[in-house]
């Protein structure tokens, strides 16, 4: 990391991956010539770097994806080179794809860097990252090398790879950012901290040191060393200056008498050194020519290093008192002084404190002239490539307003932050955005009445303004832009990206219904309007005309629909969208109007990003409100088709949760869909939408839960998703997923006891319970046949069963029917009988749509039916095909709590050995699915008398 140059945040990190990547390259370059003249003394043979290219190129493509890897091209261009190896080689200058996600933020681009980290680390070839000066770093960077240390795959793999951070502890207080994020690490669980103190080499590293120097036996240089270690204690740095100034002063000289070299070591311990190494450094340099020194000055003025882009447009560069300065042939000069290190792309200098003192020859006062000029010659270049660009804004911005006095210069560089804010926003570099905007707002503010004179400028820069902060979660300031731009807008079509801004930051502050009320003023502007009398019936009524207008339809036509051409409609489709995902919480009545008016304005008038989530969208309320699954599955098939066209990780998530969380679990086997629910999880981080990776993530373990998987892996991915969800702070799924994870103990280790103390602490802490937590208990309860506490649960969460077609409505149907059925044979209550019969209606109806997912139900409650209106053969045959159907659709606890009720239907029969045979069927099943306590319930229980079975 660099001192001066931190406005664009990940170069430094991008850097590194940069350099690994191109060592891939060089490496299968090398190699491919070693095989083609067939030498054999090389240490890997052809096929070893092979197969480890082929490794890494496939882990990445699959880890990171095809898709995401352009917008790592972004920062890193040799990954463009190395996943593109036919087309490149080591030489290759080909520039990577130009990838705009504006849309996204510092969440996407951090998943990126970890993913793609991850996806280079394997247990056999882990990873080291290695960070200098990490007292330098951005808060950008040190948010994703946080976020590097904590992250697990989805596999819950962590510790494939090891970063070395070094940093001066001597530029780091409490307070620095540094030293508060390694304080947060230090309390992550699955983080291991090593703190390495490193002080100056000891007596006998410095006397090694010049020995090998001088060439001198270490005996003879032991009296030298001691005193150089005394002056130096032993800093490498100081070491070799204090030893060149011994040289320039003669103390240290070479003898042609005796033809080794010499000194007094008595009198080098009596010179007064009250240098530091920055002091030893600067008189090194005030005795180089003044003109390299006045081009090193200027070279320094740009950081540690300057790329030779740079340098090339550096030819008119003037000192203070207007004599030509050559700062590439002052850099060369100083490569053979070993001040300079050159590379093919850049000239650095040997160590950073070079750089400081030269630096600090330069007056204070001087300093912003020539931060000014500098950044002068750059933008005059005709056409600013990126590096240029953001290297010129820096200059200048470091210049400072207070230099920058004439009103066209200030217009000037404005735009030129403007420009470098825009292009850091393409590339999801928020930090260094708002810096540039903030510059940029500060040259133009200064300008009287920059409204009127500036007006495109102003407008741009305030609106970006308000969009930045508000990614930045600073909705205040957000507002203040905002509140500018409306004030001095000139018409509607200027105000409709703040618009835009201003519904999101209401939205996203808690204040949905007010975000609403805006968006609907917007849509008002656009010709459209939202009704606020909505009756059941004028619902009903808006859905059949959709539903009879999309009859003409079918997924072909939807693909071939054309692109929106109307920028009004387009707007009205993109403020629709957003009205939508706060109705959801705020106004849920108006979701069917919105979502049918999504659809229907695409196909007037084209489809676009926000049409793709609006079929889906549509499809969920056809079965929500209509119970029409087939219009809703075939809605959802339509919006599935689109994402061929409109490939956004944003839409993907949305597409995800509503077709395979809501849509495609009532038609298609469960199995399939919940890995899908988990690839809409990883494109939700990886488009920012932490919000919909976190919902998608919540459905993937539900419904893992609802359909049978086994407990102990749920349990370990539970443990991962809270992490994930407390660090993304997603505090309403994390406490629900608490719920379902205390109760998975439950389940392992039988106890009982702690089910109904849980329960009780939840009603504590909130007067309603979501149903996803009364679910949890719910089939716990049921499990342990705890019936009373179970029917208690019932009546705390009442659905209407005749309309349930939610996943978890039709679930909690299932078990509220088996619990009434098993209650009314005890108490001949015809109430529970008729709740009972409902519930096996609802599973009667689902697995007319989905035999896979439901038979295996509606056969079990059947059988509990008959089973209470002693239809015994009729029960007998049920029971049989419950067990069956849910062995072949592998829903293992269903198979084994079939195998439980039969087992003790068989028992009421009084056929106890079948009853018993059943018992350990179960018992075994249970155990598969990782609730062991109860497996070793039953096993017990089998070998019990026979009333004990029957009591049971």
């Amino acid at each position: 990391f660099d001192r001066m140059d931190n406005t664009t945040p990940l170069k430094t990190l991008a850097s590194a991956f940069d350099a690994f990547f191109l060592s891939l390259i060089t490496m299968r370059d090398h190699y491919l010539g070693v095989r083609k003249c067939n030498d054999t003394s090389t240490f890997w043979s052809w096929r070893d770097v092979s197969d480890y290219l082929d490794y890494i190129i496939q882990s990445i493509k699959t880890t990171v994806g095809e898709s995401n890897t352009a917008a790592l091209e972004l920062f890193i261009p040799s990954l463009h080179n190395l996943l593109n190896a036919s087309q490149a080689t080591s030489d290759d200058t080909t520039s990577p794809r130009v990838v705009n996600f504006t849309d996204s933020s510092r969440t996407r681009v951090s998943f990126l860097f970890c993913s793609l980290l991850s996806a280079i680390s394997h247990p056999s070839h882990p990873a080291l990252l290695l960070l200098d000066d990490l007292q330098w770093a951005d808060t950008a960077s040190n948010e994703i090398i946080g976020d590097i240390l904590k992250f697990n795959d989805e596999n819950g793999n962590h510790g494939r790879f090891v970063v070395v951070g070094i940093y001066r502890d001597n530029e780091v207080s409490a307070s620095h950012p540094l030293a508060v994020k390694v304080s947060e690490l230090d309390h992550e669980p699955n983080i291991n901290i090593t703190k390495i103190a490193l002080g100056g080499m000891i007596g006998d590293d410095v006397n090694e040191m010049i020995s090998e120097s001088l060439r001198l036996p270490l005996r003879l240089t032991s009296s030298l060393s001691k005193v150089v270690h005394k002056k130096t204690d032993g800093n490498p740095l100081f070491v070799v200056e204090f030893l060149h100034s011994l040289v320039k002063e003669k103390l240290l000289y070479f003898s042609l008498t005796s033809k080794r070299w010499s000194w007094e070591a008595d009198v080098i311990d009596l010179k007064c050194l009250k240098d530091d190494v920055a002091k030893l450094l600067t008189r090194k340099l005030l005795n180089l020519p003044p003109k390299m020194l006045e081009g090193l000055k200027c070279a320094s003025c740009f950081g540690s290093q300057i790329f030779t882009s740079t340098l090339l447009c550096l030819s008119d560069v003037k000192s203070i008192d207007s004599k030509s300065i050559d700062v590439m042939g002052a850099l060369e000069v100083g490569v053979e002084c070993g001040l300079i290190e050159r590379s093919v792309a850049m000239f650095q200098f040997s160590h950073d404190l070079i750089q400081q003192a030269a630096y600090e020859l330069i007056p204070v006062v001087e300093q912003p002239w020539y931060h000014k000029m500098l950044g002068g010659v750059l933008v005059a270049q005709s056409r600013l490539d990126d590096t240029i660009l953001f290297v010129a804004a820096d200059q200048v911005n470091r210049a400072g307003i207070q230099t920058i006095t004439d009103s066209k210069e200030r217009i000037l560089f404005a735009g030129l932050n403007l420009k470098a804010a825009s292009k850091s926003m393409e590339q999801s570099e928020y930090d260094s955005a708002l810096t540039y905007l903030n510059s940029g707002l500060l040259f133009l503010t200064c300008i009287p009445d920059h409204w009127g004179r500036e007006y495109e400028l102003s407008l741009n820069l305030f609106h970006k303004s308000a969009q930045v902060q508000y990614i930045h979660g600073n909705i205040d300031e957000s507002m203040k832009y905002i509140g500018e731009v409306l004030d001095h807008s000139s018409n509607f079509d200027d105000r409709l990206e703040v618009f835009h801004v201003l519904v999101k930051s209401l939205g996203s502050s808690g204040a949905q219904l007010e975000a609403i009320e805006k968006g609907m003023l917007v849509l008002e502007g656009l010709g459209e309007s939202i009704p606020l009398d909505f009756t059941p019936k004028s619902v009903h009524n808006y859905l059949m005309k959709m539903e009879k207008e999309l009859d003409d339809y079918d997924k072909d036509r939807i693909l071939h629909l054309p692109l929106i051409q109307d920028s009004s409609k387009y707007q009205a489709l993109k403020f629709l969208s957003l009205i939508y995902l706060f109705a959801a919480r705020a106004r849920p009545e108006f979701i069917p109007f919105v979502s049918c008016r999504i659809v229907e304005l695409t196909l007037h008038h084209g489809i676009c990003q926000y049409s793709v989530a609006g079929f889906a969208a549509l499809g969920t309320i056809m079965i929500s409100v209509k119970g029409d699954v087939e219009a809703g599955y075939r809605l959802g098939k339509f919006s599935t088709s689109l994402l061929g066209k409109f490939d956004s990780d944003v839409v993907a998530s949305q597409v995800a949760a509503s077709v395979y969380g809501v849509i495609n679990v009532l038609v298609e086997p469960a199995q399939a869909n919940i890995e899908r629910l988990r690839n809409g999880y990883r494109r939700g981080l990886l488009g920012g939408n932490i919000e919909m990776a976190m919902t998608n993530i919540f459905l993937y373990c539900r419904h893992s839960f609802f359909f049978g998987k086994e407990l102990n892996r749920l349990q370990s991915e539970l443990m991962h998703y809270m992490q994930q969800m407390e660090h993304y702070k997603q505090e309403m799924y994390r406490k629900n997923m608490a719920n379902t994870n205390e109760l998975i103990a439950i389940l392992t280790t039988g106890r009982v006891e702690q089910l109904q103390s849980f329960f009780c602490e939840s009603t504590t802490q909130s007067k309603v319970i979501p149903q996803a937590i009364s679910f949890n208990y719910l089939l716990t309860a049921f499990i342990f046949r705890e019936f009373e506490f179970a029917l208690k649960l019932c009546e705390i969460y009442k659905h209407k069963a005749t309309k349930a077609w939610r996943i978890q409505d039709i679930v909690q149907s299932f078990y509220e029917g088996l619990l009434a059925y098993g209650l009314a044979r005890q108490r001949s209550d015809r109430t529970l009988i008729a709740v009972a019969d409902n519930a096996t209606d609802v599973l009667v109806r689902c697995a007319g749509h989905s035999k896979w997912n439901f038979e295996n139900k509606m056969k079990l409650l059947q059988a509990e039916k008959f089973f209470t209106n002693n239809q015994i053969d009729e029960a007998r045959e049920a029971f049989e095909s419950s067990i069956k159907c849910a062995q072949a659709h592998k829903f293992i606890h269903e198979e084994a709590i079939a195998l439980e009720l039969a087992a003790y239907f068989y028992a009421a029969q009084k056929d106890y050995d079948k009853s018993r045979s059943l018992l350990q069927m179960s018992s075994v099943a249970y155990r598969k699915w990782g609730a062991n306590f109860k497996a070793e319930y039953l096993m017990k229980l089998s070998i019990q008398n026979d009333n004990e079975i029957v009591i049971s």
